[in-house]
């Protein structure tokens, strides 16, 4: 069955939101079907197989996230307060997520890691104009190997979303996620951008608090 772009977009919505709700394996095509009010048998017309549905789903996220970030960098002051705004937006995604989401896509649906790994390579050179762009404006640091700093940086993400259990019950992901990029980000930034993360952590301290 053919779909409009708009359709497959409102569709790989549904299905992503009920991913975050109840992870991979709870993300029926029983479950999806009925949120989106069409029959299994209409479902299965657009998609081969539950994974093929997934698939789907993650790929078109992925691709609108990337739309959404570099809107952002294209947009924002700086590229420092552009890295900031990425963050929480990432932070927003991680809270709401179902804590099962990443067991299931290691134990359940491990095929589907390949395109994202596949990927690697492209995102790294990516995020090393981004740092390049921050040392030009004078905000990171010049004598940092950010090659090796981004890949760090992502083994720790990784390790992150599957490592929740072996950490203490009173601190959450989000918790770890916002310790482990303010860090990050402390260690890269010179004077100049230092206060704008100062600005920035003050202004959301604030914002929480009311």
């Amino acid at each position: 069955m053919q779909l409009s772009e708009k359709q497959m977009s409102e569709l790989c919505h549904v299905v992503m939101q009920t991913m975050i709700e109840n992870g991979l394996k709870g993300t029926t095509m029983d479950l999806v079907a009925a949120r989106l009010r069409i029959s299994k048998r209409t479902l299965y017309e657009i998609f081969e197989s539950k994974i093929d549905m997934l698939t789907a789903a993650l790929n078109h996220v992925s691709r609108e996230k990337t739309r959404a970030f570099e809107t952002i960098i294209d947009n924002a002051d700086n590229i420092l307060k552009a890295i900031l705004t990425i963050f929480d937006m990432h932070q927003q995604y991680l809270d709401s997520l179902n804590v099962n989401f990443f067991k299931d896509m290691d134990r359940l649906y491990s095929m589907m890691r390949h395109q994202y790994d596949s990927q690697r390579e492209l995102r790294e050179e990516y995020t090393g104009k981004i740092f390049m762009m921050g040392v030009e404006q004078g905000y990171f640091r010049h004598d940092i190997n950010y090659k090796i700093l981004y890949r760090t940086f992502e083994i720790q993400m990784e390790s992150l979303k599957r490592m929740e259990e072996l950490f203490p019950a009173d601190t959450s992901l989000v918790d770890i996620y916002k310790t482990i990029t303010r860090t990050f980000l402390r260690g890269i930034v010179t004077p100049k951008g230092q206060e704008v993360l100062d600005r920035h952590y003050a202004d959301e301290k604030i914002n929480n608090n009311i």
